[in-house]
Parts: C-alpha cells; sequence; structure tokens
C-alpha cells in the first residue's frame, strides 16, 4: 500500500518521522491524481439520452432492462470498461465489474457469440468459472449503425440463464448487434459504494498530518 510507511509511523507515535512520512504520502497521492488527471478521458453527457424504450424479451432471460441508449452511443464510449455503465448507475449500481466483451478477450476462460442482425441468438460459454460471489448480471448489447448506433442493458439476477438466448433489437435506432458486453456485481450491501479512490486517500493524509501538527504545538 502507498502509505504503508505512514501507517507504521503513525502507530509509534515518532512526531518528526509521522511528519515526513505523511509529506512523502501526499506527495505520492497528489502525483497520481496529477496522473489520473493527464489522461485523457472522454467527456460523457451528464445523462444518457434514451431512444425506444427497451424490453426484456430483446434478451431471452433479462428481469429488467435499461435504454436503448443513443448518446453515449456505446457502453464502452471510448472509456475502459466498466466505465460507462458506473459512471451512469446502471440498474442503481456503480459497482459492475466487466467480466468479457465478444469482441476483446479480457477472460480466456468465457467466450460470447452471437449473431451480427437485429434478431438471432446469442451464448455465453466458460459460466461456471465466475466466482460464487458474484450475485448480478448484465448484458450489454451494442447496436451498429448511422451515429455509431446504440446499445441497451439486461439485468440478470441467475447466471444459469445466462447460457444463451434469443435476441431482437429490430426496434433500436440502430443497425445489427455489434457486440455483447458481460457485466457482474459482487452484490454485498446493494449500495454500489465503491472504495474509497485517490481524493479520499488524500484527505485523510491531509487530515493526520493536521493532527500531527497539532499534537506538536500542543
Amino acid at each position: 500500500m502507498l502509505c504503508t510507511k505512514w501507517v507504521e509511523v503513525m502507530k509509534n507515535r515518532i512526531g518528526t518521522r509521522a511528519r515526513g512520512a505523511l509529506v512523502a504520502c501526499v506527495g505520492v497521492l497528489t502525483l497520481g491524481l496529477m496522473t489520473v488527471s493527464a489522461q485523457a478521458v472522454p467527456v460523457l453527457p451528464a445523462s444518457p439520452t434514451l431512444g425506444t424504450a427497451c424490453n426484456t424479451a430483446d434478451f431471452a432471460g433479462s428481469i429488467a432492462c435499461y435504454g436503448e441508449v443513443t448518446n453515449p452511443s456505446n457502453d464502452t464510449a471510448g472509456v475502459p470498461p466498466p466505465g460507462v455503465v458506473n459512471y451512469y448507475q446502471i440498474f442503481g449500481y456503480n459497482d459492475w465489474d466487466i467480466i468479457e466483451k465478444s469482441d476483446e478477450n479480457f477472460d480466456p476462460n468465457i467466450g460470447i457469440t452471437h449473431g451480427g442482425g437485429t434478431s438471432g441468438s446469442w451464448s455465453i460459454s466458460g459460466i461456471p468459472s465466475l466466482m460464487s460471489a458474484y450475485t448480478d448480471f448484465m448484458l450489454v448489447g451494442k447496436a451498429g449503425g448511422p451515429g455509431g448506433g446504440s446499445w441497451s442493458a439486461y439485468l440478470f439476477d441467475d447466471k444459469s440463464k445466462l447460457s444463451g438466448g434469443g435476441f431482437n433489437i429490430a426496434a433500436w435506432a440502430g443497425g445489427g448487434l455489434s457486440h455483447v458486453s458481460f457485466y457482474a456485481r459482487k452484490g454485498g450491501n446493494g449500495d454500489g459504494v465503491p472504495e474509497p479512490g485517490p481524493i479520499g486517500l488524500l484527505g485523510l493524509s491531509l487530515l493526520g498530518l493536521g493532527l500531527l501538527r497539532r499534537r506538536k504545538s500542543a
């Protein structure tokens, strides 16, 4: 961990070294934040633009759907997955993990196949290899077409239903199915709150530094 040294020094309560370790920790975290900020990340709309209302019948076995989303026109939209679906908190969660994508190879043990038209079948192999901790599953179907196409998300509560089924996206604004993304989340308390990020860690470090200075002046 970046602040292991800081934690050790804090435990030992060695004033001078503690302050030095905290300053170093803050510096590392600040540098990390600058690096993240410097990376080019496409600006996403505050809210997605919705087109034709999706239907669970679009992807067999799903229990809920979200979409059709026409802007951004892709569930990746230049952002490494699962960035887009977590940004928009699809189905109320922002802790989705990307498992596989039909035109990528995130997990060599899992494969996704599907037809390329507006209707056909899809299948996923290697589902038993998923960790039992996953409780919610989501498939995102992306259609090509003018303006980049569109996509919709489909929620599954039982991984046994993910082995395959039919799809029909003829009502979407896009064309044929271009890819299917497979996401999952591990559940827990259901609030979808992620672990503290770099900004939170930086705040904790600054708070600790302030407490040390206060203690020394006392």
